[in-house]
């Protein structure tokens, strides 16, 4: 019996596909964090300065409720002494991270994150459209105080 070998697929390429879908989402924004892109070290040093930080997850993904952080790594790909620090910083801050081998993978976790709270964004909604202006601030009190105002 032949053993089906996977093609192996690159961290750019998980990546790549990862971020074709979603530019395809009407409510994701999602950009990559240039990490890997310098090489020249006087370039490296100005980039720090304003802000360029080592293990800083590959993605940033924006969802209607969430910020959601995500490190790209092959199957065998391992991660940096400073990508686990700035992960465990995330985790510590409650903020979404995690490490992605696939670009489903990455889809499932940013989906977990994307249209929970109707009520805010149907209260949101009619603030932008100025429907019913009233029934917004109900709504949006109900969010904010969701057990009455006077138990703050």
């Amino acid at each position: 019996m032949a053993r089906v070998r996977s093609k192996k697929i690159s961290e750019y390429e998980i990546q790549r596909t990862f971020h074709q879908w979603v530019s395809q989402q009407n409510d994701l924004l999602g950009f990559s964090v240039p990490n890997g892109l310098l090489s020249d070290g006087e370039a490296v040093a100005k980039e720090r300065l304003v802000g360029l930080t080592a293990g800083i997850p590959d993605y940033i993904c924006v969802t209607p409720i969430q910020t959601c952080f995500i490190e790209f790594k092959t199957e065998k790909g391992v991660l940096s002494k400073q990508q686990v620090e700035k992960i465990r910083t995330l985790v510590k801050l409650n903020k979404p991270v995690k490490v992605c081998r696939t670009p489903s993978e990455a889809m499932k976790f940013v989906n977990r994150y994307r249209r929970k709270n109707d009520d805010f964004m149907t209260s949101f909604t009619y603030l932008l459209y100025g429907s019913n202006i009233w029934k917004a601030f109900e709504i949006a009190k109900k969010i904010i105080f969701p057990y009455g105002a006077g138990r703050y």
